[in-house]
């Protein structure tokens, strides 16, 4: 976990920026991994806010290896989790994935944002 100052401010786990690092660098198996990671760290840490995001992004890195069925899958829990508990930049994040569908696997998406 990312936690800056006597914990005042916690930023969820440090693999979601390392999976966001490796996705920029075009190393989709880092992603892939450090993603996982962040979105397990996050879970068991009690933090649906920054596993949203991290399974977002993971969704992404999904669908750039051609999986899918298991990124919409991913899309779907995390919006049914992002409706229920108000993450309205969750949402958000889903749905600009949502309507850039159709985009070339080797397209990498907007990290980040």
């Amino acid at each position: 976990m990312l936690v800056v100052g006597p914990g005042v401010l916690c930023l969820g786990a440090v693999d979601r920026y390392r999976g966001m690092l490796s996705l920029a660098a075009g190393d989709v198996d880092e992603a892939e991994h450090r993603l996982e990671n962040a979105v397990g760290l996050d879970t068991r840490g009690g933090s649906e806010l920054w596993a949203g995001h991290s399974s977002a992004l993971l969704a992404d890195v999904y669908d750039l290896r051609g999986r899918r069925d298991q990124a919409q899958q991913l899309r779907r829990d995390t919006r049914t989790i992002a409706k229920r508990r108000g993450f309205a930049a969750v949402e958000g994040r889903l749905a600009s994935r949502g309507r850039t569908r159709g985009r070339e696997p080797s397209a990498r998406p907007r990290i980040g944002g």
